[in-house]
């Protein structure tokens, strides 16, 4: 046999270069709200591209794209939502997540930057919260937003929060775990924790919400305990983005809030096997992570055990979620 022939042929570089253009096509379609002007009767590019003021080739090329996609159906030069868009990304329906555009168009840049961030040692798309304008923060938050309502969704389903009155959101960014906490037990009261320089901002998103059971208190929990006595904790999103000893003593000061017998909950897709080989989705947003913060890492199962340890926090456990997510619970000593 020749050497010709037992070259192996490309195929999972092909399969890897193709994949981008689905996501690209899909983020475009959110951009342009694409999925909001097909709902209800099928269109052509022509109606849809008179409405919006686009171009028509352009736009049919872009729906056709959308179309290999998966997302989008055609029929005689007419297209419309399949059912999962439909359910997702159109704006105002029950499970809308149309905000998520924000989020990729943030990471997928980023991700660009991962050579320089190698090359250079240091990120070079940081996310400095702190320095952030006002429109960067909301922007970034708002695209969280989809993502941390799902969230609360399924910890309300997980958990049995009957019992629970009080619970502490930290670093809660916009407070829509919080607000789907509160749809499914309309007795608890929610408390976002928030930097002083972002709780104005969480404000903004709460008066969108229209909950008066949902508070804002501005506090560093790395820097100092979390003030109250709470039956639940939940941090979403968060000890992935700090140092190791950064989320070491965020988690240490977040356990003296809560009450004995209560419980924290971390919920986040930073979180991989000790092997770390999986999941590929954590090990994926990992690389957004290396262009994004100076510490901040797809920490491993282990690194979090001795958090919890060091918390005084016992009955560790890590439930694996759809997406690559992990939620990991802990109790306090009663």
């Amino acid at each position: 046999m020749s050497r010709e022939a037992k070259k192996p042929r490309p195929t999972r570089i092909q399969e890897i270069t193709a994949s981008v253009f689905p996501a690209f096509a899909l983020l475009a379609g959110l951009e342009l709200d694409l999925f909001t002007a097909l709902d209800g009767a099928p269109k052509s590019a022509a109606e849809l591209a008179h409405a919006r003021g686009y171009d028509a080739d352009r736009l049919e090329r872009l729906l056709y794209a959308l179309v290999a996609a998966g997302l989008v159906t055609v029929g005689e030069g007419r297209f419309a939502n399949t059912e999962e868009a439909a359910c997702y990304l159109v704006r105002g329906r029950p499970d809308d997540i149309s905000d998520v555009k924000e989020l990729y168009a943030d990471i997928w840049a980023c991700c660009l930057r991962t050579a320089d961030s190698v090359r250079a040692g240091a990120p070079q798309a940081k996310h400095d919260f702190a320095r952030m304008s006002e429109h960067e923060l909301v922007a970034f938050l708002r695209g969280l937003a989809p993502g941390a309502r799902a969230s609360g969704r399924g910890l309300a389903k997980h958990a049995d929060l009957t019992a629970c009155e009080r619970i502490a959101d930290v670093a809660g960014g916009s407070g829509a775990l919080g607000q789907a906490l509160i749809e499914a037990y309309p007795h608890l009261r929610v408390t976002v924790v928030e930097l002083p320089e972002v709780a104005s901002i969480t404000r903004g998103f709460i008066a969108e919400w229209g909950s008066d059971r949902l508070e804002v208190v501005a506090a560093d929990v790395v820097q100092e305990p979390l003030a109250g006595a709470f039956d639940i904790a939940v941090l979403r999103n968060f000890l992935q983005v700090l140092s190791p000893g950064d989320a070491e003593r965020a988690l240490v000061h977040t356990a003296r809030g809560i009450k004995p017998g209560g419980a924290v909950y971390i919920i986040g897709i930073g979180v991989v096997d000790d092997s770390r080989t999986g999941p590929a989705e954590a090990l994926g947003i990992d690389l957004a992570f290396l262009n994004l913060y100076d510490e901040g890492r797809a920490y491993t199962e282990s690194d979090y055990r001795s958090w919890v340890a060091s918390a005084g926090l016992k009955d560790f456990e890590r439930i694996r979620l759809e997406g690559g997510y992990s939620m990991i619970v802990a109790h306090k000593a009663g």
